[in-house]
């Protein structure tokens, strides 16, 4: 419902698992940030919390790019 939110939250999720993982933060891709913003999100911030969880551990790169994405719906 509120769209405009999944930036900041993103980037907060991203920061927060990095430094728990000792892994480097990595800026979000323009393209990745498009993908997450147009996604539902069916079970709410949850869900965008453990995507960007996943996206830490398997970002390559300087930036989390798409292929670093998995949606809850099975989406790559």
């Amino acid at each position: 419902e509120r769209a405009e939110d999944i930036p900041i939250l993103a980037e907060q999720f991203v920061q927060r698992f990095a430094e728990r993982m000792g892994r480097p933060v990595r800026a979000i891709s323009a393209d990745t940030m498009r993908l997450l913003m147009g996604y539902r999100w069916p079970g709410n911030v949850r869900e965008l919390e453990n995507a960007m969880h996943r996206a830490i551990l398997l970002a390559v790169g300087p930036e989390i790019d798409e292929l670093a994405i998995r949606l809850p719906d099975g989406q790559p």
